[in-house]
């Protein structure tokens, strides 16, 4: 029996033993024709490795493989097409640097590219560069006159320039070529209402829907042209026509709330978001913008709901934990706000991001020599943070160094011109610097942009104000003590004026109003005893302090 197992365990041995040799045998192999397989070789491997990421959506592995093709043939031009194809389709602004930078070797390369030339095109009018992206549009066309695409670029570039008549009739020309093209017609359209011919832009987009069908764009892109016109209630009608279209499309949901929100219609817009939140129970999105919307209301404790909600679906989502610690930045809520950053693990992946919330950390904890160097930092790595620019702005203010925050709070205006926030630091700097005209344009977008910030109507307010304009800063707090009924400091600013107006109990009222709104509000209290001075009633101004 013992002797039958061991040669068992003896045929075992010599089994295995041949199995690790075959197997190693075969990887020596493998090796020995990797080792033989040319450069060539190696190189087209890696180029269709990057091709089938890129049509399986594997942007990042592309990258990988385009990159080994560059290190192989550094003068391969269409590997540096690919990679800055699969730049573009990963998004965000660090992989369109990367893209345009890609973009350009190519083109130097290999000249004969369209499609580069194309896309360099798109990338130079993005950047308000119309004689550049007109360049890259005449290349095409010389190699390829019928080239649509050649034509719609020629026609976007001709109309940044203002050289619409032309501008128009590349367009055509490239409908003409390519009746297909939705986006085309939408461009002609925008043209003919910049010209002032409203009739011709409706007129395109109707046959653009004739050519094409119901189209969810092109309705949506009639709803746009009303609201240019302000004609709100036309523009409601198509984007709810469009949503009847496609009503499983979430962005029309968040199209129609935005276009509610824009035009003060908040239970409308509400309703619309909470639509989309029930479509898609199992979303952070549709939770943050809530969030962001009861923000913009002013609404803190709702949009602190929202914005939990929205992380404890996703715990691991990047823009959830973005959405809640901004949150608490904002409502100088420091301690919560270092929480929520540790407490995501793909947030503190993100480093420039980190960055930007570590700054705002130290500037909200009242470290701003510190903030102002880690700000400097971020804007080393990446000059086109907006906040960075925004917050080292506030933090010069902080250090009374008004040109510099203004040049700072400049560049953040100009790098993202929709963000109130900028825009209303932008107007409160120019105001301690002065210039009350500056502070009133200034204060007027911010206003603009959200209507309810009343932090940006007292700016407007006392920009009048203190430009003399006693009449305009009476009106812009007359409607803050409409909406407000409260807001002691509006009732303080009414009783400054009445009283350079010498409307002496109108003044004392508003004073009046201010002390039982805010009891240790002494600065009324010294106004009405002035006035009970200068009128010659000591006995009453002693009686009231």
């Amino acid at each position: 029996m013992i002797h039958r197992e061991g040669i068992f365990i003896m045929s075992r041995i010599r089994v295995s033993g041949m199995f690790v040799l075959c197997v190693a045998s075969f990887f020596l192999m493998s090796l020995s024709h990797c080792s033989q397989m040319s450069a060539e070789e190696k190189k087209a491997q890696h180029y269709e490795r990057g091709l089938a990421y890129f049509e399986e959506g594997k942007y990042q592995e592309a990258v990988i493989e385009f990159k080994n093709v560059i290190q192989l043939d550094p003068s391969d031009a269409t590997a540096y097409h690919q990679l800055a194809l699969a730049h573009l389709k990963l998004g965000g602004l660090p992989n369109l640097q990367s893209a345009f930078g890609e973009l350009t070797k190519a083109v130097e390369i290999d000249p004969s590219i369209e499609d580069v030339h194309l896309k360099l095109g798109d990338f130079y009018l993005l950047s308000q560069k119309p004689i550049e992206a007109k360049k890259h549009a005449e290349i095409v066309l010389t190699a390829s006159p019928q080239d649509p695409k050649g034509h719609l670029l020629r026609g976007r570039s001709l109309i940044l320039e203002k050289e619409f008549d032309e501008g128009i009739a590349e367009l055509k020309k490239s409908i003409e070529l390519d009746p297909g093209n939705e986006h085309v017609y939408i461009d002609l359209a925008r043209a003919y209402l910049v010209q002032k011919k409203p009739e011709e832009a409706h007129a395109i987009l109707d046959e653009a829907l004739q050519a094409n069908g119901q189209s969810t764009i092109l309705i949506v892109a009639k709803g746009d042209l009303f609201i240019l016109q302000g004609k709100h209630a036309e523009a409601e009608a198509q984007y709810l026509a469009a949503l009847d279209l496609d009503p499983d499309n979430d962005a029309l949901y968040v199209k129609l709330a935005k276009f509610y929100q824009t035009t003060q219609k908040w239970k409308e817009a509400e309703e619309a978001y909470t639509k989309l939140a029930i479509r898609k129970p199992q979303s952070e999105t549709p939770q943050i913008l809530l969030g962001e919307f009861y923000t913009f209301l002013g609404n803190g404790p709702k949009a602190l709901e929202h914005f939990k909600k929205a992380v404890e679906l996703k715990p691991k989502s990047v823009m959830a934990h973005h959405a809640l610690t901004n949150y608490y930045l904002d409502n100088q809520q420091w301690d919560e706000a270092e929480q929520s950053m540790r407490a995501s693990e793909e947030l503190q992946k993100q480093g420039l991001l980190v960055k930007v919330f570590q700054a705002r950390l130290l500037f909200g904890r009242g470290k701003i020599d510190e903030a102002i160097s880690a700000f400097q930092k971020v804007l080393k790595d990446d000059p086109s943070q907006a906040m960075a620019h925004e917050y080292l702005g506030l933090a010069y203010a902080q250090k009374k160094d008004i040109p510099q925050a203004i040049r700072e709070l400049t560049e953040a205006v100009k790098l993202a011109p929709q963000k109130r926030s900028s825009r209303k630091a932008l107007a409160a700097t120019r105001l301690v610097e002065g210039s009350y005209a500056m502070a009133i344009e200034e204060s007027q977008v911010a206003i603009q942009l959200n209507p309810r910030d009343v932090q940006a109507v007292h700016i407007l307010g006392e920009a009048y104000f203190r430009q003399k304009d006693l009449g305009q800063a009476k009106k812009v707090y007359q409607a803050i003590v409409k909406q407000i009924p409260q807001d002691a400091v509006a009732h303080f600013q009414l009783g400054l004026i009445a009283q350079q107006d010498k409307q002496y109990q109108e003044a004392i009222d508003h004073f009046e109003t201010t002390l039982e709104l805010k009891p240790a509000f002494s600065q009324a209290l010294v106004q009405i005893a002035r006035i009970y001075v200068g009128r010659g009633e000591a006995k009453k101004a002693r009686e009231r302090v």
